[in-house]
């Protein structure tokens, strides 16, 4: 019998930059505090930051890391692809959003949309399950969640430091935005953000941030 797919949870969005040294400016420039260092991925030669944005909720820095070997595979987050590297090279930015399920499997197989295989990563002393492309490409170009499985069923975020920084909502900008949202009706995730029309294929992911010491909202794309 196979398995019932789950409902996923927000997990965490990824901000990408050229350098991480550049996307930790980047959130101090916008969001007025420090993101901590978090580590490496060798199996992707990537390193990241990451800091708690709310219940179960992370915001991650994501780079190539430059003293890691190129990995024997495309790397995650299309990172490896030239139009990729032209839009975190003219600024860091949101580049996908992650979903939590504990049946990542069942999503994956089930999905009317390519999300990916299963691959098993670790971080440190972390280990988690996450869909990825082949192609190391992003399902819709970062609209659609990157799929991820904790082992526990929770993520880390609540042993990630924290300050007073809140998404208040996530909003996908689609030039196909009934697609979009049948799509993410297929991985049961239409709840999880709101999705708005586009003009000229201007597609981007837009996240809405609360700072309780600033009292201030900031809109970061």
């Amino acid at each position: 019998m196979s398995m019932v797919a789950d409902r996923p949870t927000l997990d965490h969005i990824v901000i990408g930059a050229r350098t991480l040294e550049e996307g930790v400016s980047y959130i101090r420039d916008v969001l007025e505090v420090t993101i901590p260092p978090g580590g490496k991925h060798p199996l992707m030669g990537t390193h990241n930051c990451l800091m708690k944005i709310g219940a179960g909720t992370f915001l991650e820095v994501i780079a190539t890391d430059p003293a890691s070997p190129k990995p024997p595979r495309p790397r995650w987050f299309a990172l490896d692809e030239e139009a990729q590297q032209a839009r975190i090279q003219e600024r860091p930015r949101i580049i996908a959003w992650v979903a939590g399920t504990r049946t990542l499997s069942a999503h994956l197989s089930t999905s009317p949309t390519d999300m990916g295989r299963p691959i098993g990563l670790s971080r440190g002393g972390l280990t988690w399950r996450i869909g990825i492309r082949d192609d190391g490409s992003l399902p819709e170009q970062g609209l659609l969640p990157v799929l991820i499985e904790w082992p526990s069923g929770e993520n880390p975020s609540s042993q990630m430091a924290e300050f007073g920084i809140r998404l208040e909502r996530l909003r996908l900008h689609s030039p196909r935005p009934a697609a979009l949202s049948d799509a993410l009706h297929g991985i049961r995730s239409r709840d999880l953000v709101e999705i708005e029309s586009c003009r000229n294929g201007d597609l981007r992911i837009e996240a809405e941030f609360s700072n309780s010491a600033a009292n201030t909202l900031t809109t970061l794309t």
